[in-house]
């Protein structure tokens, strides 16, 4: 299984913290498909199943950002999102 991780900033660098990140589209069966950002902006899914994952971060006021990332067997795969913030 795999794992992805990862961070929300904004421009300035400044992790968001409270962003919901969903696993969209036809991106591989998994277990979970939402999480939320801690205080540093950081979120992670864990038990993935190898293949291409889309994934869309979701601020609280409403700003959304998709991108895409590969999950290898037994690798952490690194997916960060920086967003504009109103």
């Amino acid at each position: 299984m795999g794992t992805i991780q990862g961070q929300v900033k904004d421009l300035m660098g400044r992790p968001i913290e409270g962003a919901t990140i969903i696993i969209t589209g036809d991106s591989p069966e998994h277990k979970d498909i939402a999480a939320l950002t801690n205080e540093n902006g950081e979120y992670s899914f864990d038990d993935l199943i190898g293949g291409a994952y889309s994934l869309m971060a979701s601020t609280e006021d409403g700003i959304q950002k998709e991108q895409k990332v590969d999950v290898n067997t037994g690798e952490i795969s690194h997916l960060d999102f920086v967003i504009e913030k109103l």
